[in-house]
């Protein structure tokens, strides 16, 4: 991907800063590995979302917000959720991806805020890990989630520095690029302060709204 380089003017570049790259996860290529699914995930936990608002819903339509040209058809509801949360079995099955994450969010001291984090459609997936007798498992989707529902897998998940929000991001973002946006119903760009004094366009940023 080439960077669009953007010269200093004496007129104030138009347009809306809307936050700054606070953290970023790993490629998402790379989070079938379980230390970047729990960094993923650590990151997605920490987001702001309303008070009906689903952390792991919002992460789920994140990574697969399609891009503005994009023409495939929406998948289906079922099938997107059935597959994400066989994304999410290194950790809701296997003890040492639970114990890591556990770790990195400190779920210890907030216990209720961590059971919270893993409700999903209205199913808490936590709990029925709890209370599963490894009977009546689900089948294995027919279609893997990152193959399937993401577009671009070289992208990365942001985390909003002053909002809490996350967007999806070019694979060359950095923590402390902004996200800026011209007006509203232009897209939202990833721009890096350049040692000229002027942005470098970094590529598009996607935030998925409700």
């Amino acid at each position: 991907m080439t960077a669009l380089a953007m010269p200093p003017s004496a007129e104030p570049l138009q347009g809306t800063s809307i936050d700054t790259i606070g953290r970023l996860s790993d490629p998402l290529a790379d989070t079938s590995s379980i230390d970047p699914l729990v960094s993923l995930l650590a990151l997605a936990y920490h987001q702001e979302v309303g008070p009906e608002g689903s952390r792991l819903a919002t992460l789920m339509h994140t990574m697969t917000a399609p891009s503005p040209s994009s023409s495939s058809a929406a998948p289906r509801s079922q099938d997107l959720v059935k597959a994400f949360i066989e994304f999410l079995s290194p950790i809701l099955g296997g003890l040492a991806g639970l114990s890591d994450f556990s770790d990195a969010v400190d779920a210890v001291s907030h216990p209720d805020d961590f059971r919270d984090f893993w409700t999903l459609n209205g199913q808490n997936l936590i709990r029925d890990v709890v209370a599963g007798d490894g009977q009546g498992e689900p089948p294995v989707p027919a279609v893997p989630f990152l193959d399937t529902f993401v577009e671009d897998p070289s992208r990365r998940v942001a985390l909003g520095l002053e909002s809490g929000v996350l967007s999806l991001v070019p694979a060359e973002a950095k923590t402390d690029d902004e996200l800026w946006q011209e007006h509203a119903s232009s897209p939202i760009l990833v721009r890096r302060r350049a040692p000229n004094g002027g942005w470098t366009i970094i590529g598009q940023a996607l935030i998925h709204r409700k």
